[in-house]
Order: structure tokens, then C-alpha cells, then sequence
């Protein structure tokens, strides 16, 4: 990703000078800048495409607080995280009995968020239905939610992404030509990282110091040459659990060298046979972080690099899964999950109203370190 951090501060942002912000200095993310210098200010709707992993939702929050409306809120939503059903009532809202379990009247994102920004990642996941009813809310601002009988008028900007190119998608009929038409008028084309080489080093150096909890861990120029060297399919997002991955396995080190580079068959260090033995089957490996004290790190620190180590590997986790894996209580596991989505670096993924049924991803966009 083309970003890196949304670094939330403790108070609200001023307008055109929020907590998101772009690593590099490249001429490719100089042009990134000028485009969303240009199109903050007009409050319209902008198509964000990109690969995975370069950091489209971090350039919707720049939109976002560089626009009109900092101080409201900035609301996402993964359209190919939920079902049809699911993303209509997360959207639009529903009207009390629309569907079983709807016991009252609940406002959906474009509500919510009122005059600040939904973001729609993955759009062309949407089916063709929910494509023509996003086409009227952004041709008309007009909606009405699941189940309800009054239209309703949208303030909020509309933000979309998409990792796949929707002209292929258009080509092959699955994605309305009317609403990339409309949606095509702004168009911000995240680069991927290898086509920007020269920002790895300021790129590593920032995810080092993350990491590390603001350390003066060293890189050595080996490793740094063969960064630069790797066409990073998974973009900015793989360089980040790259270098969290050497930094997690390396504790006391002074420089990360080349030598653990791309590891990722190598045995970690484990915490004993026994350990090991008490992890379910789900989980094939310990998770990440030897549990041992490493002095300046808290237990809490190790247990939420642990669960980020998780998900890096197993792509998911629900609570009941990391008190599991961790060994903890579930309060501690709720207080440590918490905290990863408040640094930004997982999310919460709500499969229905019953939040015992969310489970968690890595987030879009990149946080504090825990």
C-alpha cells in the first residue's frame, strides 16, 4: 500500500490536517498527493483502484480529512466481507420487521456517517442489484432502507475502491457500464510498490519503528538491497508484516540483517514441546512470539503481536479462537482485540447482529504498534 498509517490522534483532526498520512517520496506518490489535494475539496464521489495491499483506504481517509467535513464521521465497508442481504442492510439501514431479528428501526453507514464519508472497498463485489441502487443513491442522494417505506436523502460522501480493474469487469459483464461511468468521473490509481522502489528504505525505517515501539533498530544495507530487489506482489501491506515478522523474531538485535529475510518456513522460536502440544489443531504453529520476557516489552505486547502473527497465517480469528491460541481469559482477549483495531491494525468482521459471531481480520490500512 501506498500508505502506510493512520495514526489516530487524541484529539479530533483539524480540517486538512488529520492523523493519516503517506510514506514516500517518490514521484508517484507525489502525483497520489496532487490528486487528493485536487479532489478533497469538491465532496464528490471518487473511484480509488489499485492492487491489494497498496493502501486505497488510507487514501479515502486523506479524502476524507483533507475535505469538507473532517470532523464527521469516516465509516468503511468491505462489500466483499458480507452477503448481498448483509451489505444492503449495512449500507441503507432497515425499517423495524423487515427480516427476522430486525425488532427496531436501525440506520445503516450513509446515515450514520451523516455529512462525512462511507468507503466502499471491493465494489465490484457488489451484485448487479445493489450496483443499481448504488447508482441511483449517487445519481439522486435518494434511498430508502430494507423494509422501509420513506425515501431518504444521503449527505454523505461516497468514497469507492476496487482492486480489480472495472473496465475488465465491465468487459465481462459483471459490473454495471452506467456506474463505472459515473463512478469513473475522479479516479485516484494507487501505484504498486514495485513500480515506487525508491520509497522501501523511508517505507521499512517507519514500519521498523512501529514495530519495535519506537526503537532505533538499525537495517542493515544487505537487507535493504534485496527489499528493494523483491517485486512485492502483496504491495505495501507484505513489506509491513515482512518487517513486523523480523522484528518480532529478532528481540535485542541492534540491526535486522538479511539473513532471516523471507523466512517464513523457518522454525520460530518455540515456547516447549508442551506449549506447543496445547494448541488446537487449527493452529499448525506457535503463534509468532516466543512467550518470554524481553526486557522494555509488556506481557500484553507480546500477547497482541502473538494474535497479529495469527492472523498473518491464518487469515481470520474469533475471540473464542484467541483465548485458544493466547491463553488467556476472554476479557483479555476482548482487551487486547480491542486495542489492535483501535491502533488500526485489525478489524472487526460482523457476520450478524450477535456480535459472538464477529471474527477479525488485518485491516486495510496500517496502524500504531500495540
Amino acid at each position: 500500500r501506498i500508505t502506510d498509517v493512520p495514526v489516530r490522534p487524541a484529539a479530533a483532526p483539524r480540517p486538512g490536517n488529520g492523523g493519516t498520512r503517506l510514506v514516500g517520496d517518490s514521484m508517484a506518490m507525489a502525483t497520489v498527493r496532487r490528486e487528493i489535494a485536487t479532489f478533497a475539496p469538491l465532496d464528490q464521489t471518487v473511484l480509488i483502484t489499485g492492487e491489494t495491499g497498496t493502501g486505497k483506504e488510507c487514501v479515502a481517509r486523506l479524502l476524507h480529512e483533507q475535505g469538507a467535513h473532517p470532523r464527521s464521521p469516516f465509516l468503511p465497508l468491505n462489500c466483499a466481507a458480507l452477503p448481498d442481504a448483509l451489505a444492503e442492510s449495512e449500507l441503507f439501514g432497515h425499517a423495524r420487521g423487515a427480516f427476522t431479528g430486525a425488532d427496531r428501526d436501525t440506520p445503516g453507514l450513509i446515515a450514520a456517517a451523516g455529512e462525512g464519508t462511507v468507503f466502499l472497498d471491493e465494489v465490484a463485489s457488489l451484485s448487479p442489484r445493489l450496483q443499481g441502487v448504488l447508482l441511483r443513491v449517487l445519481e439522486t442522494g435518494d434511498y430508502r432502507p430494507v423494509g422501509g417505506k420513506r425515501m431518504r436523502r444521503r449527505t454523505a460522501r461516497v468514497v469507492v475502491a476496487s482492486n480489480r480493474p472495472l473496465t475488465e469487469a465491465v468487459a465481462a459483464g459483471e459490473f454495471r457500464a452506467d456506474l463505472y461511468y459515473r463512478l469513473a468521473r475522479f479516479t485516484i490509481d494507487v501505484p504498486p510498490l514495485r513500480e515506487r522502489r525508491e520509497d522501501i528504505p523511508q517505507l521499512c525505517r517507519h514500519f521498523v519503528a512501529l514495530a519495535g515501539g519506537g526503537s532505533q533498530l538499525g537495517i542493515s544495507d544487505a537487507l535493504l538491497t534485496r527489499l528493494q530487489r523483491h517485486d512485492w506482489p502483496g504491495n505495501v501491506r507484505e513489506l509491513r508484516n515482512e518487517i513486523e515478522r523480523m522484528v518480532v523474531l529478532a528481540p535485542g538485535s541492534s540491526e535486522l540483517g538479511d539473513d532471516a529475510l523471507f523466512a517464513r518456513d523457518a522454525t520460530p522460536p518455540a515456547a516447549g514441546p508442551a506449549a506447543a502440544a496445547e494448541l488446537p489443531s487449527r493452529f499448525p504453529a506457535a503463534p509468532g512470539m516466543p512467550p518470554v520476557r524481553i526486557p522494555g516489552v509488556t506481557k500484553a505486547r507480546l500477547r497482541r503481536r502473538s494474535i497479529l502473527a495469527l492472523l498473518q497465517q491464518l487469515g481470520q480469528l474469533s475471540r473464542a479462537e484467541v483465548v485458544e491460541a493466547v491463553g488467556c481469559a476472554p476479557s483479555t482477549a476482548t482487551a487486547d482485540l480491542r486495542a489492535l483495531q483501535r491502533c488500526g491494525l485489525i478489524e472487526r468482521i460482523e457476520t450478524s447482529g450477535n456480535l459472538r459471531t464477529s471474527y477479525f481480520v488485518l485491516a486495510a490500512t496500517t496502524g500504531d504498534s500495540p
